[in-house]
């Protein structure tokens, strides 16, 4: 992972493009529900403050977010995390070992988010 900074930004994006650093998609959109955090020039945090303090955007709105920097030119770097779903097709197991002390999200029916590409 890249930890992000300007000058880290400025050498591995050109301008007018974006980096992902996150986890693949899963295959079924209604598994996960998916968070991103957008790092441009004009965040306000840089390295590990950003990583552990940025405001998280739903899939669409990072989305949007992204599209816009690179469509005026600007590069940034979206970091994208994942949360198992309750009620999803993906059979989880709350009591599993595995995911103690994991937060579920909500189920995808309920989620209030905006689609994107049919992820939320």
């Amino acid at each position: 992972m890249i930890i992000p900074t300007r000058g880290k930004l400025i050498a591995c994006c050109p301008p007018g493009s974006f980096l992902f650093q996150g986890v693949h998609f899963h295959p079924e959109p209604r598994a996960y529900k998916y968070l991103c955090r957008v790092f441009s020039r004009e965040s306000a945090r840089e390295g590990w403050d950003f990583l552990a303090s940025a405001p998280y955007f739903c899939l669409h709105d990072a989305m949007q977010r992204v599209a816009h920097l690179v469509e005026t030119g600007e590069p940034c770097i979206l970091y994208q995390t994942s949360i198992p779903r309750l009620a999803a097709p993906v059979p989880f197991s709350a009591s599993s070992l595995r995911w103690q002390g994991v937060k579920f999200a909500c189920a995808f029916a309920d989620d209030p988010d905006p689609e994107w590409q049919g992820y939320k």
